[in-house]
């Protein structure tokens, strides 16, 4: 069976956590699953895992890190490709957008093939690095949706590495509200999970290798008792490879 994307994501972070706790369930795992993601067939019972991540809240600018972060990655996997088409060296490449960048998916193949153009021309010799800025006149080198770029070329480099450089930001408490909302997306389904499962656990994960999962999994959050219909809930640090089960109790019939 072929899996997306989404769902290797989703298996990486199971197998995770499955060792980041004693008490996982042993037996057989069910990939093809989407209600709820996980079955776990253990002896005479199944349990049940429904898998969520939290992403940062929009900006003040109404902006999403998450899609920009996407968005950048699918300019820069784009024009690796037409690089390599084009004999281009192994390089390392790093990107940076330009704030407040609209995020058009009908530029992503224009600026690939310019980021391209740019990393073809100002390639650097051996061992050197080349950094280009957007200057914000007619004759930069650089499309306005682009901020920097930097390239650097070695011998010894087997494999090209492109990737963006996003804005800084400080890595914080992952907060109590955001661990709620995911909850409270997930509770209205679990009786229809139940009809399958013996017992249904949420598998809230803090990816953290992407900036807009970047969350310190620590503080207040992890002191709250929340409403959550499931048997278990968990807050996940996949990074860090820490599994922190949230108290939690019934939420009282209106």
């Amino acid at each position: 069976m072929t899996l997306s994307a989404q769902k290797n994501r989703e298996y990486a972070h199971l197998l995770a956590f499955k060792e980041s706790i004693p008490d996982f369930p042993q037996g057989q795992i069910s990939l093809d699953e989407e209600h709820p993601d996980f079955l776990i067939h253990s002896g005479s019972e199944t349990i049940g895992i429904e898998h969520t991540e939290v992403y940062h809240e929009p900006r003040s600018d109404g902006s999403f890190l998450q899609a920009k972060e996407t968005y950048a990655h699918q300019i820069l996997r784009r024009a690796k490709e037409i690089h390599g088409d084009r004999g281009g060296k192994p390089a390392l490449v790093s990107l940076s957008l330009s704030h407040g960048v609209r995020l058009n998916k009908a530029r992503v193949e224009p600026l690939a093939a310019t980021l391209a153009d740019v990393v073809q021309s100002q390639m650097p010799l051996n061992q050197r690095a080349t950094e280009v800025r957007q200057t914000w006149r007619d004759d930069s080198l650089l499309p306005l949706e682009f901020s920097s770029l930097t390239i650097f070329c070695a011998d010894s480099l087997q494999e090209p590495v492109w990737g963006p450089i996003m804005d800084f930001i400080a890595v914080p408490d992952i907060p109590s509200a955001l661990v709620l909302s995911r909850i409270n997306q997930k509770n209205a389904k679990v009786g229809k999970y139940r009809a399958q499962c013996d017992e249904v656990w949420l598998l809230i994960v803090v990816d953290g290798f992407r900036q807009s999962t970047w969350f310190d999994v620590s503080g207040e959050a992890l002191r709250q008792t929340y409403q959550s219909n499931f048997d278990r809930t968990y807050l996940f640090d996949f990074q860090k490879r820490q599994a922190v089960r949230l108290s939690t109790q019934i939420p009282r019939s209106p």
